[in-house]
């Protein structure tokens, strides 16, 4: 993969590699628990909603007629790379890397998707 100098240098700063960006992005990939993945293109997001929670926040993404949500921690920068269309994947954090507060790197806990079974996401 190739990486832009941006997140070169964030990841010398200390973040963990937990999403990769880029000034734009035709699409993301999302890198499921399970090992599969799925590449959406940007052209088709609909929506985004962030929800600043405590412990866990939450990002939900719209990309008919599919629907993700995020978990995790720190998400408010990784909800603005999105608006940006400069996230290039996106993957679950490993346990040992988390933080469970405070301005450190985005964490990633979980990411579903699921097939709302229409192209106009409601």
């Amino acid at each position: 993969m190739i990486r832009s100098e941006q997140s070169r240098q964030s990841s010398k700063e200390g973040e963990c590699e937990t999403c990769w960006t880029r000034e734009e992005s035709p699409c993301v990939r999302l890198e499921l628990a399970n090992g599969s993945w799925l590449i959406l293109p940007y052209a088709q997001m609909q929506a985004a909603w962030f929800y600043p929670e405590s412990p866990t926040e939450t990002l939900e993404l719209r990309f008919p007629p599919y629907r993700v949500r995020v978990d995790g921690g720190n998400l408010s920068k990784l909800a603005v790379a999105f608006q940006k269309q400069a996230v290039e994947s996106v993957r679950i954090t490993a346990k040992s890397e988390r933080l469970s507060q405070g301005d450190g790197p985005t964490w990633i806990a979980s990411i579903e998707v699921e097939e709302t079974g229409d192209d106009e996401g409601e």
